[in-house]
């Protein structure tokens, strides 16, 4: 690079600097898709991101050099391993931190925030005792009765009825809409029980109602839990998916423990977000499959606590710019 150039681009960074140009814009930005979640502000925040990143190494470029900068990032890097590792053997977990990417966890936890993660003990909301029952028995595959009608099906009847343009049409979808109460869904010993919920809009006072799950039983011993509207009983965990379940191609989950089951081959955990209207067990998509039960060891760590925003920094750096539909309604408990 000659000294002309280099002398022109020192000159452009020193009036973005003097000014903070680029730290005014990116708080601008950020405080608007914040309020008003539109996907394009996502994808401006990422940008300006990049472009700040960018604009930091070229500046240590051109004041100190190549060997200087790479020194620099290197000792960085190492820092960071350090308070890690540091943090992960104080809170006793290999994750001690973790970001939030969905709105499965409104209001507790919103898209965005960044939580931090302390390895002990998760507590439910109850203990279902099956002592003679295979975990390998709990399956994504389900079996819905309404009266004296049953068919089997992939997931739950909520993901079956939402591939229909009109779920009216199919005689188990228009029951699922209009008397939810009526059905029962089970997976393997699992009997989950559904009833009305009621949402609301985070942009207005409009509340409109949806089928939920309310229960979950143990068909062999009748011991029944409920999880709506007691779900927020449990502890939140962040936790690694099975592999080969559909949460397995997103990383680790910040989920509520709502059931703890306890089978033949040891403790496991029904997850639940407290945004959603069915448990993960419940969760399936064609092509990807659907998800079980989570073992004991695969459970990270409860939430400590959670810090807004702080969080983004992941979703941008993963390009995780759209904002889910999700995000604009929550349950009305």
């Amino acid at each position: 690079m000659d000294d002309r150039t280099k002398k022109k681009l020192e000159s452009f960074f020193y009036f973005i600097d003097k000014f903070h140009i680029l730290t005014i814009l990116f708080v601008l930005v950020l405080v608007l898709f914040v309020l008003v979640r539109q996907n394009v502000l996502g994808l401006m925040l990422g940008l300006i991101f990049i472009v700040m990143v960018a604009e930091d190494v070229i500046k240590g470029l051109l004041k100190d050099g190549v060997k200087s900068e790479i020194k620099e990032l290197l000792i960085g890097i190492l820092i960071a391993i350090a308070v890690l590792y540091g943090i992960s053997f104080l809170l006793n977990t290999s994750t001690p931190i973790s970001a939030v990417v969905t709105c499965s966890m409104v209001p507790q936890l919103d898209r965005g925030d960044m939580v931090l993660i302390r390895g002990t003990d998760v507590k439910t909301y109850g203990t279902l005792y099956m002592p003679d029952v295979s975990v390998y028995d709990i399956t994504p595959d389900a079996r819905v009765a309404i009266g004296n009608m049953s068919m089997n099906l992939e997931g739950s009847i909520d993901i079956y009825c939402s591939k229909f343009e009109d779920p009216d049409t199919d005689p188990f979808c228009y029951e699922y809409r209009r008397n939810p109460e009526y059905i029962t869904e089970y997976h393997g010993p699992l009997a989950f029980q559904y009833g009305i919920c009621e949402r609301k809009s985070r942009r207005s006072d409009e509340t409109f109602e949806i089928p939920c799950v309310v229960s979950v039983k143990d068909v062999y011993s009748g011991q029944e839990i409920s999880l709506y509207p007691h779900s927020k009983e449990g502890d939140i965990v962040v936790y690694q998916p099975n592999e080969g379940d559909l949460f397995s191609n997103v990383g680790d989950i910040v989920h509520r423990a709502v059931v703890t089951v306890k089978t033949k081959e040891g403790t496991y955990y029904l997850t639940k977000g407290d945004n959603n209207h069915i448990t993960d067990l419940q969760i399936y998509m064609p092509g990807y499959g659907g998800n079980h039960l989570i073992p004991e060891k695969n459970v990270k760590g409860n939430v400590i606590f959670g810090v807004p925003i702080v969080g983004y920094i992941k979703l941008f750096m993963s390009a995780q710019f759209h904002m889910p539909e999700q995000c604009d309604y929550i349950f009305n408990e």
